[in-house]
């Protein structure tokens, strides 16, 4: 059995349609403390909204209440994307349940990764979180 590198490149992730704002800016990272801790620097910098960050593997990911979020390398999808959305801040967590449901719902279809040993199931660490939440 041929296993595919399961490397992420940013046109590896383009081959597949992410819409109009999501991956208009994709960068990869084999290995980085947090793909959120970037994604805020970048933002704070003035970057667009749809950048996505991800990663193979993140040294200092945190989770809900800033708990250490581990996944060894090349089991996970760890990702980031900056969204400016205009609701409250107070209900962001309402876009963290969307987009765990979608993106089990694009990886439904597929068969599970050779390198995770399972499908996709939602797990969402925190995959969204505000500005002023977390650092």
């Amino acid at each position: 059995m041929t296993v595919p590198d399961a490397r992420l490149t940013p046109p590896a992730i383009r081959a597949h349609s992410l819409g109009p704002t999501i991956g208009r800016q994709i960068v990869c990272f084999r290995e980085i403390g947090s793909t959120n801790h970037w994604l805020r620097e970048a933002a704070r910098r003035g970057a667009a909204e749809g950048l996505a960050a991800l990663a193979e593997y993140q040294r200092a990911g945190r989770g809900q209440r800033s708990r250490r979020w581990v996944a060894p390398p090349g089991s996970s999808i760890l990702c980031s994307v900056l969204l400016r959305p205009p609701i409250l801040a107070r209900d962001i967590f309402l876009l963290t349940m969307l987009a765990g449901v979608a993106v089990v719902d694009a990886l439904t279809p597929w068969p599970p990764l050779p390198r995770c040993g399972g499908g996709a199931a939602p797990s969402p660490p925190d995959p969204l979180s505000h500005p002023g939440e977390r650092g």
